[in-house]
C-alpha cells in the first residue's frame, strides 16, 4: 500500500513558514558581505545578529504549534484503519489523551532542537565576524605597498582603510568555510545545509516521527510486536526496506519468537532500531516512511506464507540494488 504523504496535513502552515523564513534570510544578506562587516563596529554587527536571531524565533513556534496535533489524529487513524480487518480489534479504542501527551513531547523535542539550531547559527556568525575583523587588520595596506598591489593584485578600500583585495577575500572564504554563511546550519559532522532546507526536512521528519511513535506505542499496548514499513516507490536507499516487517523492540522480538515459534519467517525480521541504524536513509532526517501495525499472530497461515523475508530486495531497481550493496559494504568497513 502506498504511503500517504502525512506532511501534506501541515503543508499549508509549512509553506507560510518557508515564505516568511526566506524573506528573513534575504533581509539579512548583508551578514555575508565582508565589506559591510569591515565598515561596521562589532557592536552594530552583534545588534543585527540579535535581530536576525529574534526574527528566526518563530520557527520554534512552528514546531510546537497546536496545529501540529492533527498529525497525532492521523496516526491514530492509520493505526485503527490498519486493524479494521482483524476481528480481535473490532472494538479498538485509542486513548486520545495518551496520544496527545506523546505528540506534545515530540513537539517540545523538535522545538528545543530548532531553538538550539538558531542559537548555534547566531554563535557561528558572531564568532566568524569577530575573528574576521581581528584578522583583517593584518591585511591593511600600507602606503608603500599601494603601488605594488595596484599593479599585481589590486586593493579594496573599505571604511577609509585599504586592504589587499585577494588576501582579504581568501580570509573571508576560509572563515565562511568553517562557520558558514548566515543561513547555514552546520551539523557536528561539519556538513552544511541551508536553513530553509533544514526546516523543510525537519517538518517531514516530524510527521514520520509522530506517526511511528504513536503506532509503535499503541502496538505494544495491544501485544502487537511487529510493524510494517510503508512503500511509496522510494528511489534512494530506503528502497531496500519498503514493505518489510520490523519488531518494535528487541524485547518484543524475543517475546514474539518465544510465543510463536511456528511463524518461522519472523526470525529474519530486524528490530526498528537495527533498521534505523543501518546507514540507509530509512527513518532518518527527511524520510517519509511510516509504520503500520502488523499483528502476524492473528494472520492466516496462508497469508503468513506469502510474506517474503526481504520483499523489496527482489523487486528493486538496478540502481537501488547497487545502493543496497554499497550500504552493506559500508556496514562491513
Amino acid at each position: 500500500m502506498a504511503s500517504r504523504r502525512t506532511d501534506f496535513l501541515i503543508r499549508e502552515q509549512l509553506n507560510r513558514a518557508m515564505k516568511r523564513l526566506n524573506r528573513i534570510i534575504d533581509r539579512y544578506q548583508r551578514l555575508d558581505d565582508f565589506a559591510w562587516i569591515l565598515r561596521n563596529q562589532q557592536q552594530e554587527i552583534n545588534r543585527v545578529l540579535r535581530n536576525y536571531k529574534g526574527d528566526l524565533g518563530f520557527l520554534t513556534n512552528f514546531f510546537t504549534d497546536e496545529k501540529i496535533d492533527i498529525l497525532g489524529a492521523e496516526a491514530v487513524k492509520t493505526f485503527q484503519d490498519s486493524l479494521k480487518a482483524v476481528p480481535q480489534f473490532e472494538s479498538l479504542v485509542v486513548g486520545r489523551q495518551r496520544v496527545n501527551q506523546l505528540v506534545n513531547s515530540i513537539k517540545r523535542e523538535y522545538g528545543k532542537t530548532t531553538k538550539g539550531v538558531i542559537n548555534s547559527l547566531f554563535d557561528n556568525q558572531a564568532t566568524k565576524t569577530r575573528r574576521f575583523k581581528i584578522m583583517a587588520q593584518a591585511e591593511k595596506v600600507t602606503t608603500e605597498r599601494v603601488a605594488e598591489l595596484l599593479g599585481r593584485r589590486g586593493i579594496v578600500k573599505i571604511g577609509g582603510d585599504e586592504f589587499d583585495n585577494k588576501s582579504i577575500g581568501e580570509l573571508w572564504d576560509v572563515l565562511t568555510n568553517r562557520y558558514g554563511n548566515h543561513e547555514d546550519v552546520i551539523f557536528t559532522s561539519g556538513h552544511k545545509m541551508p536553513l530553509n532546507t533544514y526546516v523543510n526536512g525537519k517538518a517531514i521528519t516530524m510527521t514520520q516521527d509522530i506517526n511511528n511513535t504513536v503506532v509503535a506505542t499503541e502496538s505494544a499496548r495491544r501485544g502487537i510486536q511487529v510493524n510494517k514499513i510503508s512503500s511509496h516507490g522510494a528511489s534512494d536507499s530506503c528502497n531496500i526496506h519498503e514493505g518489510t516487517f520490523v519488531f518494535i523492540t528487541e524485547t518484543a522480538k524475543q517475546q514474539f519468537l518465544s510465543q510463536h515459534p511456528e511463524i518461522k519467517v519472523a526470525r529474519s525480521f530486524k528490530t526498528f532500531a537495527q533498521v534505523k541504524g543501518d546507514r540507509t536513509h530509512i527513518f532518518v532526517f527527511g524520510c517519509r516512511h511510516r509504520l503500520t501495525p502488523a499483528p502476524l499472530q492473528f494472520m492466516s497461515e496462508g497469508a503468513i506464507k506469502k510474506i517474503d523475508p526481504s520483499p523489496s530486495l527482489a523487486t528493486t531497481s538496478k540502481e537501488a540494488r547497487v545502493m543496497a550493496k554499497e550500504v552493506n559494504e559500508a556496514r562491513a568497513s
